[in-house]
Order: structure tokens, then C-alpha cells, then sequence
């Protein structure tokens, strides 16, 4: 009786222990994805300020509205299977904003030296902010 107390023991303690590394893991490899990820988007949107700040400060204002225009496309296409993928009462209130100025945006200024499939998904984007 004796070994079979002690044997239940050492499982809980494994059980308990393998829990809590586990947890540790798994915590530190999904919190080095998600550091890994913002850092390299903020990488990536540096680079994007200062390739656009670089065009306004030479005085290549077209060059840089343009470079801005393409960013904004590729934000609102983030958003592109959205409205497929999250249902009405589901959908962020972010999203919801980011396509609506988006839209008003466009609105008051358009612009068309995107390619046609992006602007078409650009305008499908807009739907989300009616």
C-alpha cells in the first residue's frame, strides 16, 4: 500500500511539474512569435516612413503621395476577407474605423494607379464601413 501511495505521488509531482514547464514553453515561444512579429512589422514600417519622409524632404511630393497611397491599399487589404471570415456582430470596431476613413478618404481623393484586382479588394473593403 506503502508503494502505491508513493507511486501516485511521483505521478502527481511529474504531472503537476510537466504542467508548469509546459505552461513556461509554450508561453515564451508564443510571446518570442509575437515580439517577432511586431518587431518586424515596425521594421518594415520605419523603412516605409522614411522611404515616403525621404520623398517630401527632396521635394518629390507625387513620388511620396504615391508611395503612401500604395501603404494605405496594402493596410485596407489586410482587411480583404474580413467581412467573409468574422461575422457582423464579431467584427472589431478598429476595422470598422480603418475602413471608413479609408473610404472617406478615397472619397474626397481618389486614386487609380493601383492595379485593378487591388482596387477592386480595396473597394470591397470599403463595404464594411456602411
Amino acid at each position: 500500500m506503502k508503494s502505491k501511495v508513493i507511486i501516485a505521488a511521483i505521478v502527481v509531482a511529474a504531472a503537476v511539474g510537466g504542467f508548469f514547464v509546459g505552461r513556461h514553453f509554450t508561453a515564451k515561444s508564443g510571446n518570442t512569435f509575437f515580439e517577432e512579429y511586431a518587431y518586424m512589422r515596425e521594421s518594415n514600417q520605419a523603412h516605409q516612413m522614411v522611404r515616403a519622409l525621404t520623398y517630401l524632404r527632396d521635394g518629390k511630393e507625387s513620388e511620396a503621395a504615391d508611395l503612401l497611397e500604395l501603404y494605405l491599399d496594402s493596410a485596407l487589404n489586410t482587411f480583404c476577407v474580413y467581412e467573409d471570415t468574422v461575422v457582423p456582430a464579431e467584427r472589431a470596431d478598429y476595422v470598422i474605423r480603418a475602413a471608413r476613413v479609408g473610404r472617406d478618404y478615397r472619397s474626397a481623393h481618389p486614386w487609380t494607379n493601383s492595379s485593378p484586382i487591388v482596387a477592386e479588394s480595396v473597394q470591397n473593403v470599403f463595404r464594411l464601413a456602411d
